[in-house]
């Protein structure tokens, strides 16, 4: 018989204790960094019962999303953008949420492990918060997404709203809401608020803010010449961060021919850009292209004075281009971004060649699709029916057309204010009608489809899938 080598045996030994050791390394060290989640609350926002404040307890600093959906409708669930810890405790806030309904949520630790399924119900929305109707729907599911809203009186509240009429985010602010726009991007919103007393300009804001979602306000600034001197009706983020503004212009002019003074202050239009630290950038404004007083399609009486053009909003094309509104003129007008010269003006006094038919009557809410290729809100004060409308410009021969013209039915018009927005795929057109105290969907050959009342007046409305949120 061979015989056996006493240090084989402590070897083997040795081999199979080692193998045991690094086998049981990776899953030890697993164990000792895994982060578990200690504790969990909710509470309901003592200012907004749809929002709902998630606070975690972890066992350590980590990277979290809360999902949470309706009960029983967890294929429509929404998730958290994800939230670092920067001790053992987070918080996140649920928002888009319906009053009176049960929800579910779970918490996921990034790479880890998930909390077993909760859930709460939220609160009734309070009664003071803005209404809405739905009064048509064949849309057959097309849309998911909220509808925009605000309410100029006081208190003013905006609101956005699901495609039922379910309010499902809500802010109180003490003054009229006169505009509002929502920036994807940021995920902020840009209002202006309030009535400025000034030579008792209806038009002119008290108010420059702006707010996240969770209701924390990023700006409050009273309008001054450091910044913004008369900002009114539009107030957005622009693609590069900054912020644009429609504003007044006061210069004075002898106006003693037609019953003014020889030193009338005469109100005219432009518009500003700020950096988001308030610092500016460009100014712009309407008089380097008319003369108030030479042209008698601008200045008739001296009452005009006090509003000469009235714009009513400004926005940009991807040139980085400028187009405004103006509604006592009904013209759209397109203002070079570098030299701010007027290029052309599209409407009854303007210096292209188009159809008369496709002249508006009241204009509003610029928004170029492509470069010389704008959609606006005709109000159609002359033919009692308002309308979107898209004008084609040609830059070169200096003529314009409506490529495409949608109408609404004359108890959905609106002769003042309103919007018009195109939506999926440029397939539906979305109206936010201010006098019909609606928000409208059409499709391209202005067929009804949707239809959303609500009881106050809002000056716009907008449509943002849930993609935006």
């Amino acid at each position: 018989m061979p015989q056996r080598n006493p240090f084989m045996k402590q070897r083997i030994l040795f081999l199979l204790i080692l193998a045991g050791i690094l086998f049981c390394m990776p899953s030890c060290n697993d164990n000792e960094h895994a982060v578990s989640i200690r504790h969990i609350t909710t509470r309901t926002a003592p200012d907004n019962v749809l929002r709902i404040p998630v606070t975690v307890d972890f066992s350590a600093p980590c990277t979290f999303t809360v999902t949470y959906w309706e009960q029983g409708h967890r294929s429509r669930q929404l998730t958290t953008p994800p939230v670092t810890t920067g001790g053992a405790t987070g918080e996140v806030t649920l928002k888009f949420l319906k009053g009176r309904t049960t929800y579910e949520f779970q918490v996921n630790v990034a790479g880890g492990t998930s909390s077993k399924v909760y859930s709460f119900t939220t609160q009734p929305v309070p009664i003071d918060v803005p209404a809405f109707t739905l009064a048509k729907d064949q849309l057959g599911g097309r849309l998911d997404g909220y509808v925009l809203q605000w309410e100029a009186s006081d208190p003013g509240y905006v609101t956005f709203c699901d495609m039922q009429g379910n309010v499902v985010w809500y802010q109180q602010f003490p003054e009229a809401i006169r505009t509002a726009s929502y920036d994807p991007r940021t995920h902020t919103l840009q209002l202006m608020t309030g009535f400025a007393d000034e030579h008792n300009h209806y038009r002119l804001c008290a108010h420059i803010i702006r707010t996240d979602l969770d209701g924390n306000v990023l700006l409050n600034q009273t309008p001054s010449d450091r910044t913004v001197r008369y900002p009114h009706h539009d107030f957005r983020l622009l693609p590069d961060g900054n912020f644009i503004f429609v504003n007044n212009v006061v210069r004075t002019f002898d106006l003693s021919t037609i019953g003014g003074t020889a030193a009338q202050q005469v109100w005219g239009d432009g518009f500003t850009v700020l950096s988001p630290e308030g610092n500016v950038l460009k100014r712009w404004d309407c008089f380097a292209a008319i003369d108030p007083v030479a042209d008698d399609a601008y200045l008739h009486t001296t009452r005009v004075a006090d509003d000469l053009i009235h714009a009513n909003s400004v926005n940009q094309d991807v040139n980085g281009d400028f187009y405004m509104t103006f509604n006592r003129l009904s013209e759209l007008w397109k203002i070079d971004g570098r030299t701010g010269r007027v290029l052309y003006r599209v409407g009854p006094h303007g210096n292209v060649s188009m159809p008369a038919a496709d002249m508006a009557s009241g204009l509003h809410s610029a928004t170029p699709l492509a470069p010389d290729r704008v959609l606006c809100f005709d109000n159609g004060r002359k033919s009692g029916a308002s309308r979107a409308i898209i004008y084609e410009v040609n830059p070169k021969a200096m003529t314009a057309r409506a490529t495409l013209s949608i109408r609404l039915p004359s108890d959905l018009s609106s002769t003042d204010r309103s919007n018009a927005q195109l939506l999926q795929d440029h397939s539906l057109m979305f109206f936010g009608s201010t006098q019909g105290r609606a928000s409208v969907i059409t499709d391209l050959d202005g067929n009804l489809l949707w239809v959303l009342r609500r009881s106050g007046i809002s000056y716009r409305s907008y449509y943002y899938p849930r993609s935006a949120f």
